[in-house]
């Protein structure tokens, strides 16, 4: 691939330098405004429970957490299913009509609190795919333990860079890959990295040393190269 078409690809497009840390940081502090108004502009029985609902989700663990913060930053849900359609005409996805932040954050915590781990989303996909675990770390230079860590039930920490290297060797579609993505906690966000992913998946290139080369010529930090 040439690095001049992704860049072409990029051009307009809003690019984030922010890493995970001060993406989700920034999403926790508008998270507790929300909830600390909610809980001190009201004293209903309600609104305690649902902030309660929330807060206990996002002391559950790691993976919750990030799931919940990203929410938090748009109030968008990338494993939503697409809108109704209102007298013919498809309604934007992400719409929020007139609805207060909090019940969007509990709603949304009903809606995960029974995810399936991130292990499972791999293998759903894995046999939809009819491939077996060999052929999804071999295909990109991974190490069978470290693909067995992070598909185990009990793996609460999947990195970034991890969900990504499983996603092509999966040879995902997008919206395959921000299934993966959501399941390790983390959304496609707008930075140069994403951006590539996005672009190499949507041209159905998978060849991972390609994907390095173009990350490398950007100066970004590649999968399988120091």
């Amino acid at each position: 691939m040439n690095t001049q078409d992704i860049e072409i690809f990029m051009r307009g497009k809003d690019l984030s330098s922010e890493s995970d840390e001060v993406f989700l940081k920034g999403a926790e502090g508008k998270l507790m405004r929300i909830l600390g108004e909610a809980e001190e502009n009201s004293q209903s029985k309600k609104t305690k429970n649902a902030v309660a609902e929330v807060r206990a989700y996002l002391d559950s663990d790691g993976t919750q957490k990030r799931k919940l913060l990203s929410y938090c930053v748009g109030f968008t849900d990338p494993t939503a299913p697409p809108a109704p359609r209102v007298e013919g005409t498809e309604m934007c996805r992400f719409t929020i009509l007139k609805q207060d932040e909090l019940y969007l954050l509990q709603r949304f915590v009903a809606a995960h609190r029974s995810d399936v781990t991130f292990g499972d989303v791999v293998y759903q996909i894995m046999k939809k795919h009819n491939m077996t675990p060999p052929q999804v770390y071999k295909s990109v230079f991974m190490r069978r333990q470290d693909f067995a860590r992070v598909t185990a039930p009990d793996c609460k920490n999947v990195t970034r860079k991890m969900a990504w290297q499983i996603i092509i060797g999966l040879r995902c579609s997008m919206e395959e890959a921000d299934r993966v993505l959501f399941s390790a906690g983390y959304i496609r966000r707008n930075t140069r990295h994403d951006l590539t992913m996005q672009y190499f998946i949507e041209h159905n290139e998978y060849d991972i040393e390609a994907i390095d080369a173009a990350l490398a010529e950007q100066g970004l930090k590649t999968f399988t190269c120091e």
